[in-house]
């Protein structure tokens, strides 16, 4: 069974977490983090998440998977 969900917003980044567990014993057999920026492709580097962006990303984070 996989469960991936957003895992936290900084003010550059946002990650998002993905587990895999055993259907039949519910544990945890593999897990795996992706960290996501936004880019200014002109300037060639990261920017800050846009306000808006950032308070709808934090209203979607997830506590704890189960």
């Amino acid at each position: 069974m996989l469960r991936s969900g957003l895992k936290a917003t900084r003010q550059k980044t946002f990650s998002w977490g993905h587990w895999l567990f055993d259907a039949d014993t519910g544990h945890c057999v593999a897990s795996a983090e992706a960290v996501a920026v936004l880019l200014d492709l002109i300037a060639r580097k990261a920017i800050v998440l846009p306000e808006n962006v950032r308070s709808h990303l934090d209203s979607q984070i997830v506590s704890a998977i189960q």
